[in-house]
């Protein structure tokens, strides 16, 4: 098995060491504009960096500092998946998953 993509037989995802990230094909569900583009990737991480924040005391323990936190989190994450689903290029965004694997582009496609 040969890695970033110097074989004709790729693996699904190839690591490449002297960047220190994973590459992974084209269309591939955890690549770009797939499932960490979702609003349901966007909840879990907001339930785990808000989670973190709470634990090391980052922010105060209350029910309003957290939610407030957790909004802005959801929404940032959101908005980038939306603004993605919005442009006129590229691959299409697995905006709804885990109710759907289907990709979605929004209307309308201005950016």
């Amino acid at each position: 098995m040969k890695f970033c993509g110097t074989s004709s037989r790729r693996p699904a995802f190839a690591l490449r060491a002297t960047a220190g990230h994973v590459r992974l094909r084209r269309g591939h569900a955890l690549g770009h504009r797939g499932v960490p583009h979702s609003i349901g990737a966007g909840a879990i991480v907001t339930l785990a960096l808000v989670a973190w924040l709470a634990a090391t005391r980052r922010i105060q323990r209350t029910r309003q500092a957290l939610l407030r936190t957790a909004l802005l989190v959801l929404s940032l994450w959101t908005s980038h998946g939306v603004t993605d689903a919005m442009t006129t290029g590229g691959r299409p965004v697995m905006l709804f998953f885990p109710l759907t694997t289907a990709r979605v582009f929004l209307q309308p496609r201005i950016i």
